[in-house]
């Protein structure tokens, strides 16, 4: 399914097992009735049935792109379907010349209209999840790789049922969770009386690739339970994500019928400095309250904490007021428990560099870097 302003198209579907030969219709959805464009794109010069199909649009030049899914052993080609001229043209195939695109089901397919140009990312083959991350020129007809490996670039782990969205004027694609195996085909721990016991595990991450810089950077996920193969769609800077199955094993999965509103902001230099400076002086102060001997942990909240709060932000106000009530109440804390706390705020100051949270650095390195601007 993909949208198109007031449009919808609908193609393939779920497999039924009582259909020994299912046809992939084609139907859109316009001004509230639904019309039947093809009851066979195979038959028609397109894909065959397949489940899984990827489909994104070209509004402009009203060019529709599908790719992948399977549908038993086959899986299907990259193909494009000119809506005006209601004409189907087969792109890619894994046997193409040159760079091949490599079939796939459960990936992720995006249109950039600026540079023109299809992104795909993920997906599985068997019991192949694969790892690349792939480009198709639409005007030069080629396939280029941007990355053999997107995990080796410090991007996500390879998935499959993975679900993304594109912003073509911040250049950034965004990708929240899928199903990952564990364990590894090298590893002989995995590999029991000649079958893979690996497993497929759902996850809740949320990445942004900046296509520019050719960067991963992983971000905080949102508060919602592990899931994979959810609906999303993106409107004026948020992601609207809508069910999709979780479940430790994906073989015992629940169906999820909740709706979520993800709003995509890009927080300046200054403010992210501001935040984490309010972070580590109100931890400072809680510390000092402990060694009342040595400081004025008062003057300190009243001055150096004050300075840093955003008073008209009412979570940041109440976590300031709350900070006075630790001066009565704070307790002279154990090594164990000051380590504790010391790493809960490294963890929390690496919400605001996430190229430091996701390479696991020293919190050495963290401070050398930036405790002259604290």
């Amino acid at each position: 399914m993909i949208l198109d302003h007031d449009r919808m198209f609908v193609i393939g579907g779920y497999y039924d097992s009582s259909v020994q030969s299912p046809k992939s219709d084609f139907y859109v959805f316009d001004n509230g009735k639904w019309t039947l464009l093809s009851e066979d794109t195979q038959k028609d010069g397109g894909p065959q049935f397949v489940s899984n199909l990827e489909m994104c649009i070209d509004s402009e030049n009203q060019i529709l792109y599908t790719f992948g899914g399977h549908f038993r052993s086959v899986y299907e080609s990259l193909y494009k379907y000119d809506i005006r001229q209601k004409l189907w043209t087969k792109l890619k195939t894994d046997l193409t010349n040159g760079m091949p695109l490599k079939l796939r089901t459960e990936c992720t397919m995006l249109f950039h209209p600026v540079r023109n140009q299809l992104f795909i990312l993920g997906g599985s083959k068997g019991k192949d999840t694969y790892r690349d991350f792939m480009l198709y020129d639409i005007a030069s007809d080629t396939v280029m790789e941007i990355s053999r490996d997107v995990s080796l670039q410090g991007g996500p782990s390879p998935m499959n049922t993975v679900t993304s969205v594109l912003d073509h004027e911040r250049d950034e694609i965004y990708v929240i969770s899928g199903t990952t195996r564990t364990g590894s085909l090298e590893n002989p721990e995995t590999l029991k009386n000649g079958k893979n016991t690996r497993t497929l595990l759902t996850v809740v991450e949320f990445w942004v690739y900046r296509i520019g810089d050719n960067t991963w950077h992983q971000m905080q996920a949102p508060p919602t339970r592990a899931r994979a193969a959810q609906m999303m769609v993106y409107q004026d800077k948020t992601i609207y994500m809508f069910g999709g199955r979780e479940g430790e094993h994906v073989p015992v999965m629940n169906r999820l019928d909740d709706f979520w509103q993800i709003e995509i902001t890009t927080m300046s230099n200054d403010e992210a400095l501001r935040r984490a400076k309010f972070l580590v002086r109100s931890h400072r102060y809680m510390e000092m309250c402990t060694r009342l001997e040595n400081y004025d942990p008062l003057l300190y909240l009243r001055t150096k904490v004050s300075e840093m709060v955003n008073h008209d932000n009412m979570t940041e106000s109440l976590q300031f007021r709350e900070l006075a009530s630790h001066f009565m109440f704070g307790l002279n804390p154990d090594q164990e428990t000051t380590y504790k706390q010391r790493m809960k705020l490294f963890d929390d100051l690496t919400e605001f560099v996430p190229d430091v949270k996701s390479k696991s650095r020293s919190i050495v390195d963290m401070v050398v870097q930036y405790e002259t601007n604290l």
